[in-house]
């Protein structure tokens, strides 16, 4: 792992947050994914048909850490390196490719990664009312959450009855990842201008499929399909057994609104 200049990690830090019940565990995961690129990344790097044109390679370095209320100690006890290396081999498939030199890389992956969260204090219920209305703190948790999970299609209608699951999502704990593909040879030369930020790629599943360790390389798997490329907030089922983590095909089963801009 690397660290960034300490400008770069203020702006990490900024389009983390902009761009940034325990139940019965089912066969399935859907893994809520989102991404954004910088249009001449995807030009550059990308042919017509959606696969890369030659392999990027790139060294991790860590990013913002988000441990929701802070109640999950076994998640937080789960190293970064173990992260590292859950990510690496689904992003050294779709054709990005860890090395050890940071000067000799062309991207710089931040990893952020954490649970969301949502006050549940001053909600307002009823049976009959469908336009209930929340606390303006809960609305604003839930915003927050919209950015960290990349939800792009919001009615912005949150009430406390949900027929959307993405709008459900945000009311609940989610295990989330956002990471953000800095141009490392701009980084090196000191060279802000255009932005050095070419992609941010969001993606998260609820805490209820099981511990962050059990769905690590689910989310990674369904994860590294969208890192790089600009894409609609969409769902991906992937068939799993949690706790055995064994993985299926990917199959899209939904895709949301537009891409994000």
């Amino acid at each position: 792992m690397h660290s960034l200049p300490k400008r770069m990690m203020i702006g990490v830090a900024m389009a983390s947050l902009g761009m940034g019940l325990t139940g019965c565990k089912e066969p399935s995961a859907k893994v809520l994914a989102s991404g954004w690129a910088d249009s001449t990344f995807e030009s550059d790097h990308y042919l017509p048909n959606g696969s890369l044109k030659d392999p990027i390679t790139y060294v991790f370095s860590r990013g913002v850490f988000y441990p929701g209320h802070g109640e999950d100690s076994a998640f937080e006890a789960v190293p970064f390196q173990t992260i590292c290396d859950t990510l690496r081999p689904h992003l050294a498939a779709a054709g990005y490719i860890l090395i050890a030199d940071p000067l000799e890389a062309d991207l710089a992956i931040v990893v952020n990664w954490g649970m969301t969260w949502v006050d549940e204090e001053n909600v307002f219920y009823s049976d009959e009312d469908e336009n209930a209305t929340v606390s303006t703190q809960r609305r604003e948790s839930e915003l927050r959450n919209a950015r960290l999970l990349g939800v792009q299609d919001l009615s912005l209608k949150l009430t406390p009855f949900r027929d959307d699951e993405k709008l459900r999502r945000l009311a609940s704990e989610n295990y989330f990842f956002v990471l953000l593909g800095f141009d490392m040879q701009q980084v090196k030369n000191q060279q802000w201008e255009p932005s050095p930020l070419k992609f941010v790629t969001k993606y998260s599943l609820p805490i209820n499929r099981g511990s962050f360790a059990e769905v690590l390389p689910v989310l990674s798997q369904a994860g590294a399909a969208h890192v790089g490329r600009k894409t609609a907030d969409s769902f991906t089922r992937i068939p799993v057994s949690v706790g055995d983590v064994e993985m299926g095909e990917l199959e899209e089963v939904e895709t949301g609104g537009k891409a994000p801009e």
